[in-house]
């Protein structure tokens, strides 16, 4: 292979297998790290391996994801148990990200100077090293999302140059592909009817055409399953709660939580400073765009814009009118990407200009992208592989997994927990417990499930009763209110998990 070659193919190779490698050392100590909905889509994809339903380990049949994330799991299971074929196909997906990105900056960089690649190779790193790495540490869906998103985008940006049969086909597959992974690509099928309709030059007959085509091609599956969850529980997306958070609020975590992308958290977590590094660093984008528009593809930049916004619109909006966890990087991770090679573009066009910056601003930029790196370094695979990828594979719950099991030493109908998927975890499936009684739905204190009152005589279901408490479940009963109605007695203590037992209270 001769080194132009090698330049093209091989050095992104390279830069993926250093990524896997990366991520396999953060996730090394216990895996990859867990979440409840970690737990959801594994028990889900080891029950449809075995019995072909998608069904969690509380017997539930699954609504509130869809699946394409879990059957990709269930199908490496057919290899690996369960948990290391999910991190396989993390480590995959990782990987093949990682190569598909270095081959797109090496083209934006070029790689005749000793600047363009070193600027080359400090931009691969600032992808390593970045929010995509930190969700793709946890068996979560968002990195086949994000995989499937800049598929995508790569797509559309060719029917940008060219409209034809087999780009809108393919771009729209993988819009249903998307959408088959997380809901919110529904975003995906708008930003590539945004592309059909506004960003190609094709008669508009045409256009509508293939408009129709889009719908029909990345909606059927999706729509199919919205159908199918109405007949399980007749909703269809999942059972969801009225959210107790409102707009502005939601927006301040987004600003706030890219602005973390820049600099440490406990800055950018201030809501001033977030908002002055997200101004000076939107300006400087666009002023590096347009001095150098002839040099950028700014359909491709528009494409991307639409996208961050559509994401970001819906994201807020969604998470106003409906509760689920706090947008935070999990959740706005996939427009990392997207304002990366927005930025990359203009960074690279300014490099390549004949007005590139002085030697002092390029060592000074240089050295404010190594420290980035390093921050991300330290955070997302220093402290992982000294404390585990995160989550229920973390030291600290680790450390609990003796007290958990012991509740199978007590008869089924007397063992609760405030985390039953932590201790079908800790169990490797093979401790289900029933969960402390909720006094309102998770995140939406306004969908009131009990109270106190409403479980006096009905919990516990028999006598005595053993609780396993673990922080964190503030939407669940506490000792205190629980101890109302039946007498609860501290066992043992383990890290941060406490056993109790409960009786019943002889004066009530």
């Amino acid at each position: 292979m001769n080194r132009a070659k090698f330049s093209r193919m091989g050095v992104p190779l390279l830069h993926a297998a250093i990524a896997v490698i990366v991520l396999a050392l953060a996730t090394s100590k216990y895996g990859l790290g867990i979440s409840a909905d970690s737990v959801e889509y594994l028990s889900m994809a080891e029950s449809f391996a075995a019995t072909g339903r998608l069904v969690n380990f509380h017997g539930q049949l699954l609504t509130v994801f869809p699946p394409l994330y879990t059957l990709s799991i269930s199908l490496v299971s057919g290899v690996f148990d369960v948990a290391t074929a999910a991190h396989v196909v993390q480590l995959l997906l990782f990987g093949v990200l990682i190569f598909g990105l270095s081959t797109e900056v090496r083209s934006l960089t070029g790689s005749r100077s000793v600047l363009n690649r070193a600027t080359y190779h400090a931009l691969v790193a600032a992808l390593v090293f970045s929010p995509v790495f930190a969700i793709s540490r946890f068996a979560w869906s968002e990195t086949m999302y994000v995989v499937i998103s800049m598929a995508q985008f790569w797509v559309m940006r060719s029917l940008v140059r060219r409209m034809s049969f087999a780009g809108v086909m393919g771009a729209s597959l993988l819009a249903g592909a998307a959408v088959m992974t997380r809901y919110i690509g529904i975003v995906n099928i708008g930003t590539l009817l945004f592309t059909v309709l506004f960003l190609t030059s094709a008669k508009t007959s045409r256009k509508l055409t293939y408009v129709m085509m889009t719908i029909v091609v990345s909606g059927t599956a999706i729509v199919l399953w919205m159908l199918r969850n109405y007949g399980v529980d007749q909703t269809i997306l999942g059972p969801r709660y009225p959210s107790e958070v409102g707009i502005f609020e939601n927006a301040q975590r987004v600003i706030t939580t890219v602005a973390s992308w820049i600099v440490p958290y406990p800055l950018a977590s201030q809501i001033v400073v977030a908002v002055f590094i997200l101004v000076l660093g939107g300006t400087a984008a666009v002023w590096m765009l347009w001095r150098n528009r002839s040099r950028v593809d700014l359909r491709l930049v528009l494409l991307l814009a639409v996208y961050t916004a559509l994401y970001t619109g819906w994201m807020v909006v969604s998470a106003s009118s409906y509760a689920f966890d706090a947008l935070n990087t999990r959740l706005m991770a996939p427009v990392y990407l997207p304002l990366y090679f927005i930025v990359a573009q203009g960074v690279t066009a300014q490099l390549k200009s004949r007005a590139r910056p002085k030697l002092v601003v390029q060592t000074l930029s240089a050295i404010a992208l190594t420290l980035i790196v390093l921050v991300h370094v330290s955070k997302d695979l220093i402290v992982p592989v000294r404390n585990g990828a995160g989550g229920y594979n973390s030291v600290d719950v680790q450390s609990t997994r003796d007290l958990a099991l012991s509740l199978q030493d007590f008869p089924e109908g007397t063992r609760y927990a405030t985390h039953p998927d932590l201790v079908y975890w800790l169990s490797a499936g093979k401790l289900i417990v029933d969960e402390i009684p909720r006094q309102w739905e998770f995140n939406a204190p306004r969908a009131i499930v009990d109270t106190i009152d409403d479980l006096r005589g009905n919990w516990p279901k028999q006598i005595p009763a053993h609780l396993l408490i673990y922080p964190g479940r503030v939407y669940q009963f506490s000792i205190d209110q629980l101890s109302q109605i039946a007498d609860i007695a501290f066992v043992a203590r383990e890290g941060m998990a406490s056993l109790y037992v409960a009786t019943e209270r002889i004066n009530p």
